[in-house]
């Protein structure tokens, strides 16, 4: 059990790495974390992951920072926030391509990124 339902397993993991890309003039975005010891499938106990985005048509990232411990996951939603959307739809209507994927990834933190992008991908690592 591989792919996109890890992620209904990824809360409380925690973050080690966000890096934002740029290749061909295509911005990528990699999320590296690991799921806690008690995911509630052993399948994903305490392994690393990677969230994959490509091909990104709009991304916001609100980071709150000044936190102690390490950045967790809070939870992942297939949908982005009003505002966005607006964002993207006026996007969209000025011929930009509309996107295959919309995520929202909350942190515990009480950081948030938004993501509407062509490509996502979560690979066990």
């Amino acid at each position: 059990m591989h792919g996109f339902e890890a992620l209904d397993y990824c809360h409380d993991s925690a973050v080690s790495k966000i890096i934002v890309e740029t290749v061909n003039d295509e911005r990528k975005i990699r999320i590296m974390a690991t799921f806690s010891y008690d995911t509630g499938c052993v399948d994903y106990d305490d392994k690393s992951f990677v969230i994959s985005f490509d091909y990104i048509l709009l991304c916001r990232h609100t980071i709150c920072g000044r936190c102690a411990g390490d950045e967790l996951i809070g939870g992942v939603d297939y949908q982005v926030s009003n505002d966005m959307l607006n964002k993207i739809n006026s996007l969209v209507r000025k011929g930009m391509k509309e996107p295959k994927y919309y995520i929202t990834i909350a942190f515990i933190s009480g950081s948030k990124m938004e993501v509407a992008c062509d490509f996502m991908d979560v690979s066990i690592v």
